[in-house]
């Protein structure tokens, strides 16, 4: 059952959907990138190259770079425009400030995104700071440890 916040006067978005829109955002990431490595020919490369020199690293970062950078980019617009990206608005739901107002993209990319990414790169932290901010989803206010960060909440749209 969708939960009414009294406070922002939004409808919540339930966790499954959350979720659901976490893993379409995931897919419009990786088939693009797969498709390009097998595309562009890497396919043979990772077969001569030297894992121990990176190389391995380097054919799926330009790869990435390459056919992931337009998804991000419409990710990001979209962020800007409606605070959703394609799986939320996909599933129609979007990112809010707690009292109902615009998220603000710089909001959404440095405090939800960026601050939560660098916790997660700390040497034995990270991982339990990624397990922990996921689990917060299933807290009274059906909010991440991100969205505690830069004060938003995932509504319907």
């Amino acid at each position: 059952m969708a939960r009414y916040d009294p406070l922002a006067g939004m409808v919540m978005a339930r966790r499954l959907t959350r979720l659901g829109a976490a893993m379409i955002d995931g897919v419009t990431y990786l088939v693009p990138v797969v498709l390009g490595v097998l595309i562009s020919g890497d396919l043979k490369d990772f077969a001569t190259a030297d894992p121990e020199q990176g190389e391995i690293s380097m054919i799926l970062l330009r790869r990435l770079f390459i056919f992931a950078l337009p998804i991000m980019l419409i990710n990001v617009y979209l962020l800007a425009k409606s605070g959703q990206t394609m799986g939320k608005k996909a599933l129609g739901i979007r990112i809010v400030r707690t009292d109902g107002a615009a998220a603000g993209l710089a909001r959404l990319l440095v405090l939800r995104s960026l601050l939560p990414s660098m916790l997660s790169w700390i040497l034995f932290i990270g991982g339990f700071f990624g397990l922990l901010d996921t689990l917060f989803i299933f807290g009274e206010e059906r909010r991440c440890i991100h969205d505690h960060f830069a004060d938003t909440m995932v509504a319907l749209a």
